[in-house]
């Protein structure tokens, strides 16, 4: 927990806090109701996993070597993710699409209101000034920050719980347990789509609450400027607590992340300044402890030797469907690539060092840009949605880093499967500007490979701002696991449409095996 060595804040600051708990408890109430309608779709779909599970099993006992392709060819599997898909697409447009558009418009009241007392706030005898009408806030409701309808994003709850569902599979037949207890372990993985719709859901209400906010600021005729207050506890985000003040033009919006706590506060021009305690002042002031697990010891062990400062910890991201935002930038990043993840726990056997040299030649990919960690794997997307990779390219630094390398011991297939997939990414983004969009439409209407494949196609609204960033996504999956498919001795070429084997020549340069 934070030490209590900080300064009090003035009144406004803590008329604004106690705003954004006010948000943070409507969030709770709207995640326990849609929480409660999701069980249902869980129980629903138990007996299929159940079934599904038996199979898995029988195959297991049979000699059979449990992979994710495996599964996805069974007859239960396709019945289950028919029955998966039809309920998941029919909660998001039925049930969590109207109650985030319900919460959109209160979010967006509220910012009214709010914003309106932050101004009067600011003088002894407040002038009069123009307010924003209620109506206002439709602008915003039911669309994404790139103006794509809502349920556009909804959607990818679908591939999400279809990932959380397949590696519960994997992994509890690879534990031994039995059908019921993989199932219920299913389900639980099923809930990764909830996690993505409840993420969304708070970014999406907030996104409307900042705007709105602006808005009314803009409205009231008054000059001055925006200035970020960030939220000061143990979960907060590094890259916003040390933006925290930061000055933003009244013609600028608050750039924020999924599931992000910013909010602005307006700074009247003529009046008296907003003081407040500056969030690197209050991390200053934590102890050693509380700020290790804030920033984690690599970067704060770097931090306190002095080859960054704090003001380092704040870059900006880009996403096509969230904008611009902060990011924490990586350890290697703050100290100018001269950093390399190495094990804390053990030294890399000389066995796995050997296969990384062999698999380096065979997939023509530099050794020194492949890195391996017994770290815990990547947790990708932003906010708190927590889904793992056992490896991922960075296509800023050129690398490729495998997570939880211990165990590949003696598993050299299964770390070149890894690799052809992350090999695949990087050789993909030369084509990102060249490939068109209705290349990529014609590759969708032939077969691609499987139906983990296409869960992508079916996120892409040709007609929607963000189709090009959904197609580009599906193409670029689809042939990493192309590439991964080809290293796997005991399954039988894949049959691609020429379409697809003239894409796989141009992007890896050989013909398809």
């Amino acid at each position: 927990m934070p030490s209590d060595k900080s300064t009090p804040d003035p009144k406004i600051i803590r008329m604004l806090r106690e705003y954004r708990a006010s948000l943070i408890a409507r969030e709770d109430e709207q995640v326990k109701r849609l929480a409660a309608q999701w069980i249902d779709i869980e129980n629903s779909l138990l007996d299929e996993m159940q079934l599904l599970a038996l199979q898995i099993i029988e195959a297991k006992e049979s000699g059979k070597a449990i992979t994710e392709q495996l599964i996805m060819r069974m007859d239960r599997y396709q019945r289950l993710n028919a029955q998966m898909k039809s309920r998941i697409l029919e909660f998001t447009k039925e049930t969590a699409a109207p109650d985030i558009e319900s919460e959109q418009r209160e979010y967006g009241g509220a910012a009214i209101d709010i914003a309106n007392d932050v101004i009067r706030s600011q003088f002894r005898l407040a002038p009069a000034f123009d307010t924003l009408p209620l109506e206002h806030v439709e602008t915003y409701v039911g669309l994404l920050g790139n103006g794509a309808p809502l349920n556009t994003l909804l959607k990818e709850a679908y591939p999400d719980s279809l990932d959380g569902v397949i590696k519960a599979l994997l992994e509890g037949t690879a534990k031994g347990l039995n059908p019921g207890q993989i199932a219920t372990n299913a389900a639980k993985g099923l809930g990764m789509g909830l996690e993505r719709i409840t993420l969304i859901a708070r970014t999406e209400q907030l996104r409307v609450n900042r705007l709105v906010s602006a808005d009314q600021y803009r409205r009231s005729g008054l000059q001055g400027v925006m200035k970020r207050v960030a939220t000061k506890d143990d979960r907060v985000c590094m890259a916003c607590l040390v933006s925290d003040g930061e000055i933003i033009p009244l013609d600028q919006e608050l750039d924020d992340h999924p599931r992000g706590r910013c909010c602005a506060i307006f700074q009247i021009k003529g009046v008296k300044e907003i003081e407040w305690q500056k969030g690197p002042d209050w991390f200053n002031k934590q102890s050693d402890d509380m700020q290790k697990s804030m920033m984690g010891e690599d970067k704060w062990e770097a931090w306190k030797a002095g080859k960054f400062k704090l003001s380092d910890l704040r870059q900006n991201s880009y996403s096509d469907i969230w904008g611009q935002s902060p990011r924490v930038p990586s350890l290697k990043e703050l100290l100018g690539g001269n950093f390399v993840v190495e094990s804390k726990k053990k030294k890399l056997s000389n066995n796995i060092e050997e296969m990384k040299k062999r698999l380096s030649k065979r997939f023509d990919f530099p050794e020194n840009k492949i890195i391996l960690t017994d770290k815990e794997g990547y947790k990708f997307d932003v906010g708190d949605l927590h889904t793992q990779s056992g490896a991922v390219f960075d296509p800023n630094t050129g690398t490729i880093t495998v997570f939880d390398i211990q165990d590949y011991e003696d598993k050299e297939d299964l770390l070149a499967e890894i690799l052809a997939h992350e090999v695949s990414h990087s050789k993909f983004i030369p084509f990102l500007g060249e490939i068109t969009n209705e290349e990529m439409l014609v590759l969708a209407e032939t077969d691609g490979y499987t139906d983990y494949s296409k869960a992508y196609w079916k996120l892409v609204d040709p007609s929607s701002p963000t189709a090009r960033f959904y197609l580009l996504r599906a193409v670029d999956e689809t042939l990493a696991e192309i590439a991964r498919r080809e290293t796997i001795d005991y399954l039988k070429p894949l049959k691609l449409s020429d379409e697809w084997k003239d894409l796989f020549r141009r992007v890896h340069g050989r013909e398809y095996k």
